[in-house]
């Protein structure tokens, strides 16, 4: 459009002078002066009515450029400051005693830095400019045209409802994990008095075990840390793993409520039926565990308890019960 309307304007002056020449050298026959004229305003006419079409667009554009919520700075392709919007004079009040087309880098320290740091750096931005309780993230971008760079726009978005979105968004993410915390932990504890309440009514029903059941925990705790201290077993003894065995270990004769306690009391060697009998209480431990915690939701702990009570008699050289 741009090369229409300069070879439009070229004819405009050459027109007359053209039509003038010919008409001397036809010898006065044609009148070729009024054509002339005639094709001339045709042409002005033609640009003017452009003209007003093109001031429309240059008000449009002005008046987005002054109005838009954003802040933007405009410079050539060597950062020379051709305007900024009155946001972005504002934002960096030293704008107002800049000329035009003098150079950014030695007239603006801050502006420049905002610059500097976009056209150096390869990380994703996160730097922001605040203004009037308000939040402005820069960003530098090229503006090309079909002949290459003709200069760049510092912008700066307004993105404080963005963040305040965001910063409620985090406060309200903080608050339920904290909730869920407080409850998982409650949780846990409710889990934890349940299996010591396990253990206390095998105690109760076996005083001859005292204490062992609670000190089991801690052996097994002791002996879990100590293996992966030494290497051992490390892909499973993770912390999750073993402060879930700590917690079970309590239940390892929870199938003793199923033994008479004629067996579980007699003071003196037992019989070898009786001795089967004292065997089953593994097998039965894991019974009580499926039925009584089988549904919590936890598969990995009840197998873990169903292990500890199946198994606990187990023997490294084979002679443990029940397998």
């Amino acid at each position: 459009v741009n090369k229409i309307h300069s070879t439009l304007l070229l004819l405009i002056i050459l027109c007359p002078s053209i039509s003038y020449i010919l008409e001397k050298l036809s010898g006065s026959v044609l009148e070729l002066v009024p054509w002339g004229l005639t094709i001339t305003n045709i042409f002005l006419i033609y640009l003017v009515s452009r003209a007003k079409i093109s001031d429309i667009n240059i008000l449009a554009r002005e008046y987005v450029f002054d109005t838009i919520d954003d802040a933007l700075v405009i410079m050539d392709e060597k950062f020379r400051f051709k305007g900024a919007n009155p946001l972005a004079r504002q934002i960096f009040p030293e704008i107002e005693s800049f000329v035009l087309d003098c150079n950014l880098q030695k007239h603006s320290k801050e502006v420049w830095g905002i610059i500097n740091y976009h056209m150096t750096t390869t990380i994703a931005d996160k730097t922001f400019v605040d203004c009037e309780e308000k939040k402005y993230q820069p960003s530098l971008k090229k503006v090309i045209d079909v002949r290459g760079l003709k200069g760049y726009v510092l912008w700066l978005k307004d993105i404080t409802a963005e963040r305040n979105s965001y910063m409620l968004l985090e406060t309200y993410q903080n608050n339920l994990k904290n909730d869920v915390n407080k409850k998982t932990e409650q949780l846990q504890k409710m889990q934890e008095q349940m299996v010591y309440g396990f253990a206390a009514l095998v105690e109760n029903k076996n005083m001859v075990t005292g204490g062992h059941i609670k000190r089991t925990s801690e052996y097994v705790d002791a002996i879990a840390r100590e293996l992966k201290k030494e290497g051992y077993f490390t892909d499973v003894l993770t912390d999750n793993y073993m402060e879930k065995l700590h917690l079970v270990a309590p239940l390892h004769d929870i199938g003793k409520v199923s033994i008479p306690e004629t067996i579980l009391d007699k003071p003196t060697k037992l019989s070898v039926e009786e001795y089967e009998i004292i065997k089953t209480h593994s097998k039965n431990g894991a019974k009580i565990i499926e039925q009584t915690m089988g549904k919590t939701g936890d598969d990995e702990y009840i197998s873990m308890a169903k292990e500890v009570a199946a198994y606990h008699h187990e023997k490294w050289n084979g002679f443990g019960y029940p397998e």
